[in-house]
């Protein structure tokens, strides 16, 4: 494994935040879940960092004698405008690279609402219509370890990648038996099919990262031990 690159200037870690703020990393996993802190994945480095001018914020409320909940309340919806606005620069790149589907909603009301519309047992008009297979996969291209990070609290539990690749392969289940019923299959839907495919490995590399950095890497190794191409296509981009 390659060495970590150095914290960029302006930003520090999560366990650098950690001992600013004086509490564990589960704690400043909590302020991640919360909006309190929000993380930035830096191009150059493709690792997630927090602002120090962030922590340090954080850090005077919780010193300052009478901090009143309305003012942590107030920072918590600075850190949503900046995630905002982080959705709108993302809106106008797949703009302009002709993405069919804009990049995922982050608050929850839109996300519990994707959340409920998976639940929903598939039908064979679903599986076998190639711009609903492919605005699914196109979702699926949406989701990163911020947007994983929220969801753990919507879906409550510590493992939210299990549902949206869970829902993946649902879906590639019912496409085979769609398919199978069929003598031929149009070229729109196999191409469909392939994209699907693809989105589901770019998730299993998402969620692998995500394990990798929430447990541990030995953790990660062992859920997605048998996911050989996401553990090779996330190792070697580590290792860079």
């Amino acid at each position: 494994m390659g060495r970590k690159p150095p914290t960029p200037e302006g930003y520090v870690t999560r366990h650098e935040a950690a001992e600013l703020l004086g509490v564990s990393i589960w704690t400043i996993n909590l302020y991640l879940r919360r909006g309190l802190l929000v993380p930035h994945l830096l191009r150059d480095t493709r690792h997630y960092f927090i602002p120090r001018t962030d922590v340090l914020q954080l850090k005077e409320m919780k010193t300052r004698k009478g901090a009143s909940f309305m003012e942590v309340r107030l920072l918590a919806m600075q850190a949503k405008a900046a995630v905002n606005v982080l959705e709108r620069r993302m809106a106008d790149v797949y703009e302009a690279i002709g993405l069919e589907a804009p990049p995922l909603p982050r608050d929850p009301e839109n996300m519990s609402a994707l959340i409920d519309e998976m639940r929903v047992p598939l039908s064979p008009e679903q599986v076998g219509n190639p711009i609903w297979i492919r605005t699914r996969a196109m979702q699926f291209f949406g989701i990163d370890q911020l947007y994983l990070e929220l969801a753990s609290d919507i879906l409550e539990t510590d493992e939210p990648w299990k549902f949206y690749v869970d829902h993946g392969i649902s879906i590639k289940r019912e496409a085979w038996k769609y398919v199978n019923d069929r003598p031929v299959v149009g070229e729109m839907l196999y191409r469909a099919y392939k994209t699907l495919d693809n989105s589901l490995s770019t998730l299993n590399n998402i969620a692998f990262l995500y394990c990798r950095s929430h447990f541990s890497r030995r953790t990660a190794d062992k859920i997605f031990g048998k996911r050989k191409r996401a553990k090779s296509e996330i190792e070697e981009l580590l290792d860079r």
